[in-house]
């Protein structure tokens, strides 16, 4: 399965261990030199930089790193998205409001696109949170599944690890994550 990531230059560690590749990393793809084609021809898509509630544009550390309008020209037919930033969404119960990069994300074709509302907690160096729902996924869609039955594997994966763990910071990211939805081209209506 052909894989690629794209990640604030801090979570370097975190998603290189999730994703299974080396991330691109921002800095140094910031605004001025992110290509969206860069993320064409492949499978699935790891993206973990930093979001905000309705605003069209991702950072890395400390920098701009992609806007709506660039990512909506990407041809991502096909592809599996996995965004662990933070506001892809806003809910309200069962309600979703999507932000302007889920737009632009449908924009680009994808064949589903999953990921969290509010902000999501995630250790930089360790899988946990986002980035272990986000590995699970990966294995699972390298096994040929498709992405739903993949994505529920992967949450029941994750659920199950919260039993592993005591610590305070790794609850509060396990529920961030069980958060998480998928979204299809056919169960997404702007």
């Amino acid at each position: 399965m052909r894989v690629h990531a794209l990640c604030a230059a801090s979570f370097a560690e975190s998603v290189r261990r999730a994703a299974g590749v080396a991330p691109a990393l921002s800095p140094p793809v910031i605004l001025d030199n992110f290509n969206p084609h860069d993320l064409e021809g492949y499978e699935f898509l790891y993206v973990k930089l930093h979001g905000l509630p309705g605003k069209s544009y991702w950072y890395g550390d400390g920098v701009t790193t992609a806007s709506a309008p660039q990512v909506a020209t990407a041809d991502l037919s096909g592809t599996v998205i996995f965004v662990a930033n933070c506001h892809l969404y806003h809910a309200f119960g069962e309600n979703v409001q999507p932000g302007p990069m889920l737009q632009a994300l449908f924009a680009t074709g994808a064949a589903a696109i999953i990921g969290g509302p509010n902000a999501n907690q995630a250790p930089r160096q360790r899988v946990r949170g986002a980035d272990l729902l986000g590995m699970w996924l990966r294995r699972f869609l390298s096994l040929h599944l498709g992405p739903s039955t993949a994505f529920t594997l992967a949450r029941h994966a994750v659920r199950s690890s919260r039993h592993t763990t005591t610590r305070t910071d790794d609850l509060q990211a396990l529920a961030d994550t069980l958060r998480f939805r998928i979204f299809t081209q056919e169960n997404y209506h702007d």
